[in-house]
């Protein structure tokens, strides 16, 4: 073997400015790309044992001296192989150190290692090293990543075992090695889904912790495999890895301090068996991230499922709110920790990136300075790449990744279990789990308080309740001494006072810190007391983004708390989201994405002085007239007190408070619009059909933001189109306003003033072409009737009817001997009938001319058309196109499980109404067709009829 031209064992020759090549046999300059290069040199030679005989650097890999075409390291399997010009066995590609290393690099590295037929190839940095094994029988392009490349002395049994054991997990293939794991535990100690869990997630801990503390790149032994395991002299080897697993991350109180792997020996063995192939550290964090959130909500759908969102919806949504460096970042529901976490890569990526680009702005200069000497420069551009690196090293507090891992990233969870899963998570993905804690997301701990925060993001838990009974405890606020000074003197003042405010409420409802809730005593929606809890934690000028369900945005009882937010923020996008988004999480709530920017003060106090003087102007145009009015009643009812005429007082004092509310209630809505027309601004919407996931949670086409399996009719991602929204100041051309067939185009803008509801599905509009003359609104075509049965007319004469979702109505027979207790009201012929529990179906019937005595309950809703102005089986015809039954359901509200169209509504809806001849012309021709289908039918019988007294013989004459 070669002598190694290095000093020491953990040594690599520097001297001065310059750094020694042993394969070149010369001193370079000492540039950071150089010094890369050669520490890696050092890996391949004292870690997998190659010499520098065997290895060529800086090589031409095309021939003819291509300078497009040279490798860092070309390795060949002997230094026999390299002196016969065999092909080489593994071509190694050295990256800039900042950057994550990417598609385009893996590229790179394939096409030299293709061009010289070597098995292998390395991307490397600093920060990242992958393996990949060339795939010769598939077209360039086809790789796959491996987790090692093979040491110097491997046999060739060892470089085929490399190909099927040591690789990096595939997705699905992590998942379901977890999901093993699981059944593993689950069969063998009989325990039940969430504590197999949580034993999977300590032996995840102990692996992750053994490779990254105890594994190098310069040892072959896997510490965490069953031999080494067996040869410790312990009751529970894996046990007392757990344990000093723990103390490493004790002052995270990630598990308790008593916490065991509860296990019998040979279940962790098995356990460990499964997983020891594997290498957790050098599988990308990504990679490990997605998996082990597949696992999670395979393993607890239904369980607790719910607290993931899914991937890509969490991807979506950190793009929408486009976190930056320095910003702080909350999440007070974090489940899993999947908006933390990303935000933290994203925000990382950032960092590193910028670092780069500084380093690369000063090499630029510094080589173009021709006065330097290749020494001065490589000196200067190692003394600032150091410089660079010094502020995003992430060990070091202050640095910019400490304080983005330390200081930005917080979160919060009422169940431990999760709160433990996200700590879990965030460490897999590269760290910021210091600020995930174990509370009550309403109260105020641990440096999560009011104003505090950049931005909100957030899933929060769907219909529960917080209870009256719900109270704070004094151990929901308990911290240490040693903490309670360390956040006293992190946030001074500001700190303080926000644990004033909690600790002042202890044994108090946790509905009483909030103004939502209708009183103390009521119970109010868990997602409603969170969406004033995330605007209370923004800081003014704050961005949030929030998943709520459908019946935040459209439900008109819930219209106080749509008012509450638009006085508090800019609603800035909604997103409506599929029906089987949540599906594979386990629950069919319909959700959609809200997107909001907390008021700056001084935009706080313009709103609030527009609405200020909207109020006084309408106050100011009904003041007359209510004088006038309660001047009448007044006098009226002080004359019933005159003539001692109790009733008519207590009448009368009713007509007054009935006033009062009517016209209060008048002030109130005419002020809300002419307000919300003078702080009118837009706002995006956008009703997406594919968002990466099925219903099963198998991958699907995705149209929120640009990735590989985007629609192909999708030539603007959602994020896109936003992001164009945004860039023109927030002021879409007109034909961005365009509304289509029963549907919406994918994305359009409306505007403050006219967003009552914020579903983008509540602005859909019916294709008419119709002019706007010909035009009105159902309410105005129809008489609503009520007429309750006579009770002369006997109960057993009645006829109940049904309608169908196809418009068609049918006789309901009256069981003999049932009495009914709703009252039933009369339908005639030619009434228009109206399923008020289907309407969402389409569920409208006209009464036939020859039924009589037809009867309904409170359940249908019974109209005449006025005859001037429409035919009623024109209104009949509109009810049954397809377009207009889809526009219906799409107007649905209500709770899940209960929603409906409300008459109101169905009553505002414009509809064309030509002139009578018009319509009866266009009903004609339909039965025109009709008439001529019913002669043919009745020439088919005859001809049958003919056709058989033929067959038997009864031939006509001719």
């Amino acid at each position: 073997m070669a002598k190694k031209s290095y000093v020491k064992a953990d040594e690599i020759q520097i001297k001065g400015n310059q750094i020694f090549s042993p394969v070149r046999r010369k001193w370079l300059p000492l540039t950071p790309e150089e010094r890369v290069r050669q520490e890696y040199l050092f890996v391949l030679t004292e870690g997998y044992g190659f010499t520098i005989d065997q290895i060529s650097e800086e090589m031409d890999v095309a021939g003819r001296g291509s300078a497009q075409a040279r490798a860092d390291f070309v390795i060949w399997r002997s230094a026999q192989d390299k002196v016969d010009q065999k092909p080489p066995f593994i071509i190694v590609e050295c990256k800039s150190d900042n950057v994550t290393i990417k598609a385009p690099d893996y590229a790179q590295g394939e096409h030299y290692a293709r061009m010289a037929d070597a098995p292998f190839f390395v991307t490397h940095n600093s920060r990242e090293t992958k393996y990949w094994r060339v795939k010769k029988d598939r077209m360039p392009g086809y790789i796959e990543e491996i987790e090692n490349i093979p040491h110097a002395d491997a046999t060739d049994k060892e470089i085929k075992e490399l190909f099927s054991k040591l690789r990096v997990f595939k997705e699905k293939e992590f998942a379901d090695l977890l999901h093993q794991c699981h059944n593993v535990i689950r069969n063998r100690e009989k325990k039940d889904p969430a504590a197999a869990f949580d034993e999977i997630a300590k032996i995840l801990f102990v692996k992750v912790y053994v490779e990254r503390k105890l594994l190098t790149r310069r040892s072959k032994e896997n510490l965490f495999t069953v031999d080494v395991l067996n040869k410790q002299i312990a009751e529970n080897p894996l046990d007392n890895l757990f344990q000093e697993t723990k103390r490493f991350y004790g002052a995270d109180k990630i598990f308790d301090d008593d916490e065991r792997i509860n296990l019998k020996p040979a279940t962790g063995e098995e356990i460990v068996r499964k997983l020891e192939k594997y290498n957790l550290s050098d599988t990308s964090e990504d990679i490990k991230g997605v998996a082990f959130e597949r696992f999670l909500g395979r393993t607890f759908r239904g369980e607790i499922g719910q607290f993931f969102t899914p991937r890509t919806i969490v991807e979506f949504m950190v793009h929408m709110i486009d976190p930056k460096e320095g910003e702080v970042v909350c999440d007070p529901a974090s489940g899993s920790g999947g908006f933390l976490i990303r935000v933290f890569e994203i925000v990382r990526e950032k960092i590193l990136a910028d670092a780069d680009q500084q380093y690369n702005v000063y090499r630029t200069k510094v080589g173009k300075d021709k006065s330097l000497t290749d020494t001065k420069r490589a000196k200067l551009l190692q003394e600032r790449f150091d410089e660079i690196q010094q502020t995003i090293d992430q060990t070091k507090e202050g640095s910019r990744l400490w304080n983005l891992a330390n200081r930005c990233i917080l979160g919060t969870d009422a169940n431990d279990r999760m709160a433990r899963t996200s700590k879990m998570n965030m460490i897999m993905h590269g760290d910021g789990h210091g600020g995930v804690h174990h509370h009550d997301g309403f109260l105020n701990v641990n440096g999560i308080f009011e104003t505090r925060f950049d931005i909100v993001l957030t899933n929060p838990p769907f219909g529960a309740n917080v209870e009256p009974s719900d109270k704070v405890l004094e151990s929901d606020i308990e911290v240490t001494a040693s903490d309670e000074r360390r956040y006293v003197r992190e946030f001074g003042e500001p700190y303080k006072e926000a644990q004033a405010r909690v600790k002042a409420a202890i044994n108090r409802p946790i509905a009483s810190l909030f103004d939502l809730p209708k009183s103390d005593k009521s119970k109010i929606k868990t997602e409603i007391l969170f969406i004033e809890r995330c605007l209370d934690l923004l800081k003014p000028g704050g961005r949030m983004g929030i998943v709520l369900p459908e019946g935040i945005y459209n439900n008109p009882s819930l219209a106080y708390v749509r008012q509450f937010v638009e006085d508090r923020a800019y609603i800035k996008a909604v997103v409506s989201l599929p029906e089987e988004t949540f599906v594979s999480s386990g629950t069919t709530v319909k959700a959609s994405l809200l997107f909001l920017q907390k008021y700056t003060d001084a935009e706080k106090l313009k709103f609030e002085k527009t609405s200020a003087t909207a109020k006084a102007e309408i106050e100011n145009k009904y003041a007359d007239e209510i004088a006038r009015e309660l001047q009448r009643l007044g006098r009226a009812i002080e004359k019933t007190k005159e003539n001692k005429d109790a009733k008519n007082r207590r009448l009368l004092q009713k007509e007054l408070r009935d006033y009062v509310k009517t016209i209060d209630d008048k002030i109130a809505s005419e002020s809300r619009q002419l307000l919300k027309e003078r702080f009118n601004y837009p706002i995006f919407m956008y009703e997406a059909e594919k968002v990466g996931m099925s219903a099963t949670g198998d991958e699907d086409q995705n149209e929120l933001y640009p990735n590989p399996n985007q629609p192909e009719e999708t030539q603007k991602t959602c994020l896109e189109q936003y992001k164009s929204f945004v860039m023109k100041g927030n002021l879409p051309t007109s034909n961005e306003r365009i509304l289509g067939k029963g549907k919406l185009h994918s994305a359009f803008y409306t505007n403050f003033s006219e967003c009552d509801r914020w579903d983008p599905i509540s602005f859909c509009q019916m294709d008419w072409k119709w002019s706007e003359n010909e035009m009105q609104h159902i309410g105005d075509v129809l008489d609503k009737k009520q007429e309750p049965i006579n009770k002369i007319v006997n109960f057993t004469d009645l006829l109940p009817v049904t309608i169908h979702f196809d418009g068609s109505m049918d006789k309901r027979s009256l069981t003999p001997g049932r009495t009914y207790s709703m009252q039933m009201f009369k339908a005639e012929p030619s009434d228009i009938v109206v399923s008020k529990i289907d309407l969402k179906n389409g569920a409208v019937g006209i009464v036939p001319n020859d039924w009589t005595n037809v009867a309904v309950t409170g359940h249908f809703a019974v109209y005449s058309a006025k005859q001037s102005l429409v035919y009623p089986e024109w209104i009949h015809r509109i009810m049954q196109q397809p377009d207009f039954k889809e526009f219906l359901w799409r107007h649905k509200v209500g709770a899940e499980g209960r929603k409906e169209v409300k008459l109101d509504f169905f009553e505002s809806i414009k509809i064309p109404t030509p002139d009578l001849k018009i319509q009866a012309s266009i009903l004609q021709h339909k039965q025109h067709i009709i008439d001529e289908i019913e002669k043919l039918k009745r020439k088919l019988v005859l001809a049958e009829s003919q056709v058989n007294k033929m067959i038997h013989g009864d031939l006509p004459n001719e």
